[in-house]
């Protein structure tokens, strides 16, 4: 394994039944699967007391599918899956210690968080405006209902997402 990886094989390229030979290793050989991500960084230099890499995410989750998700492989019984899926299936979880999966899962929760606070950001401020608008407007008016329209609306959506 270690004299393909030397002579640049692409351990990272799928089949024809979508299994590659990173989606193998991590169900079979978790220490090949190792060596296969460390491969995927490469150290630039310490900085600041922290060590900076260089990571290529090709054959882990790129390329992307059109619906912008990770790249599907297939695992030992044919279904279609994600290399981190298939290391938390397997418990590999000293796989997610490399600096690869380390830098894609924090990706992945920086993108997760942004787009989280960001919707309720925006729900919270619908909210606000609404219940403001409803306060402060005579209550037979259009914008009272407008704003009582709003407010529900907006309680009921974000009540609906925390259940």
């Amino acid at each position: 394994a270690k004299l393909l990886l030397s002579l640049n094989v692409d351990a990272f390229e799928r089949n024809s039944l979508g299994r590659s030979p990173l989606s193998m290793a991590v169900e079979a050989m978790p220490l090949l699967a190792t060596q296969m991500l460390e491969a995927k960084a490469s150290f630039e230099y310490r900085w600041w007391g922290a060590d900076l890499f260089r990571y290529s995410f090709d054959g882990v989750v790129l390329p992307c599918t059109p619906e912008g998700r990770a790249m599907a492989v297939a695992d030992a019984d044919g279904r279609e899956t994600t290399i981190e899926r298939l290391i938390v299936k397997h418990k590999r979880k000293e796989l997610l210690t490399l600096p690869l999966m380390r830098a894609l899962l924090d990706r992945k929760w920086e993108w997760f968080a942004r787009t989280v606070y960001t919707r309720r950001f925006a729900q919270y401020n619908l909210m606000l405006g609404g219940a403001f608008c409803a306060c402060v407007c005579d209550e037979h008016s259009v914008a009272f209902g407008l704003g009582t329209l709003v407010f529900c609306a907006t309680w009921a959506t974000s009540a609906s997402a925390l259940l």
